[in-house]
């Protein structure tokens, strides 16, 4: 009896083996902007520490922990989608206006979720909007 797909030395075995997919011969890093990268990367270390933290048995507020480091997964996530495709796509900062005595001040607010949810899916697919926006 043949079985395929064998790894033939130890180095593909821990290759095939791996979780963090380096080790593996198919491996390949895609080359992302360095604004992206930054993003992807703020996305999955957040997800990792939301897990991280609701297996922590004696944490309290573990959930609420949970959700809020999971919505800012989700929203890096998303910016990082619309920071690649780049010129076509909706910007995702807005210019806001704060008018303090004295002074005025304009600064760059980035989009929360529910907009990014929105203009990713858009009018096309409102069942997925909806099942999405449930986070």
């Amino acid at each position: 009896m043949v079985v395929a797909n064998l790894p033939s030395t130890l180095q593909n075995y821990r290759g095939m083996m791996s979780q963090t997919r380096r080790d593996s011969p198919e491996y390949v890093k895609p080359i992302l902007k360095p604004s992206v990268e930054s993003l992807v990367e703020k996305a999955q270390q957040s997800a990792i520490l939301a897990l991280d933290i609701y297996n922590r048995p004696a944490t309290k507020f573990r959930t609420e922990a949970f959700i809020v480091l999971m919505v800012i997964a989700w929203t890096a996530l998303f910016h990082a989608i619309f920071e690649k495709k780049g010129g076509g796509s909706p910007p995702i900062f807005i210019k806001t206006t704060k008018v303090l005595p004295g002074r005025r001040m304009a600064k760059k607010k980035a989009w929360e979720l529910k907009t990014c949810i929105r203009e990713f899916y858009g009018p096309a697919n409102p069942p997925r909007y909806a099942k999405t926006w449930i986070l």
